[in-house]
């Protein structure tokens, strides 16, 4: 009868055990998410603002290479536009569409529009179009500083925004400005 006490109490201490672990993790996992979030919003960590529209339909910008981080040119072009940008939605676009972190396709490729700066020149300089991208590049949510990739096999020095189209006008009416913080 003790035994059988003593192992009722070491299966519900066991159970409590597994629930409270799972609870931990659980709200860990949240944390950390809200964390890498957060990070992700750079400046504007304390951002209390409208979230930023989702219409379903992504702009890429292709503007000139920074030398400032993601962080710092996302907040900074925020400023310049004067509204949040960034999206939490994990998603990203291509020649062929939109895309999932995993690669996976979320919609067609006529759910993206590309702007292409005028000062972008290929290698030979002449101007950078969208017919010039690879087919196979990604272009991540938010913003990417780095560079573009070319069917050629090159590539041309680029800051990449990733932005819902819904804020496509808000950003082009800005351009000027974006590029002067852009190359400083």
């Amino acid at each position: 009868m003790i035994s059988a006490i003593a192992a009722v109490v070491v299966a519900a201490i066991v159970i409590v055990g597994v629930s409270a672990y799972n609870t931990y993790i659980s709200t860990d996992k949240l944390l950390m998410e809200k964390i890498q979030r957060d990070r992700s919003y750079g400046a504007n960590m304390e951002y209390t603002g409208p979230e930023p529209v989702q219409t379903g339909r992504l702009t890429v910008f292709i503007l000139p290479y920074t030398k400032m981080d993601a962080g710092s040119a996302l907040s900074a072009i925020e400023s310049i536009v004067g509204m949040r940008l960034r999206d939490d939605a994990m998603s990203g676009a291509s020649l062929k569409g939109q895309y999932d972190n995993n690669g996976n396709t979320l919609a067609p490729a006529d759910t993206i529009n590309f702007v292409i700066d005028p000062t972008l020149k290929k290698a030979d300089g002449s101007p950078l179009t969208v017919d010039d991208l690879d087919e196979e590049f990604l272009f991540g949510n938010n913003l990417t500083v780095g560079g573009v990739g070319l069917k050629d096999g090159s590539g041309v020095g680029a800051t990449i925004l990733v932005v819902d189209s819904y804020y496509e006008d808000a950003v082009k009416a800005k351009l000027d400005d974006i590029r002067a913080v852009l190359i400083g």
